[in-house]
């Protein structure tokens, strides 16, 4: 979602020469929005012990390091252009807390940013990966309808 949201972001450069990198769409499958609130809200660190991951990527906690957990959340660059998007998750998520996409819903609505949500009941991260399963065939049929400009 950062890509797509902060295209033109001085302060996030591209590691290469990249080219145009605006995107027409985004399709977020459980994607982490808030970063500090994630922080905050880590779902069970006995499954993901996401504070520590998190610190370690942006170089300590939220009141080490604000404005870098500012800039590497998502939900900080909707704008009124920022590209339509789905939003997919799993309501039991132990990695991703759902209320990273109840946030990005609310954002979204109030920029205007056409968008869509699937939150599939008791699906945990990367329920999708159960081919076949009822939470794969429930977001496939999410993203054919949001391709073909249906929701």
């Amino acid at each position: 979602m950062l890509p797509a949201y902060a295209p033109d972001d001085p302060a996030l450069p591209p590691s290469c020469d990249a080219g145009d990198t605006h995107v027409a769409s985004v399709i977020s499958y459980y994607g982490p929005t808030d970063l500090a609130w994630g922080w905050a809200h880590t779902p069970n660190p006995r499954v993901f012990d996401m504070r520590q991951r998190v610190a370690n990527y942006l170089g300590g906690t939220p009141a080490e390091q604000p404005e870098r957990y500012r800039l590497m959340s998502p939900i900080a660059h909707v704008t009124r252009q920022s590209p339509p998007t789905l939003l997919i998750h799993g309501a039991g998520d132990n990695y991703v807390p759902v209320e990273n996409t109840a946030f990005m819903d609310r954002q979204l609505t109030v920029m205007g940013v056409r968008h869509a949500v699937l939150v599939v009941p008791y699906a945990e991260h990367a329920f999708d990966f159960v081919f076949g399963g009822l939470g794969e065939q429930l977001a496939e049929f999410a993203v054919m309808r949001f391709l073909r400009g249906e929701s």
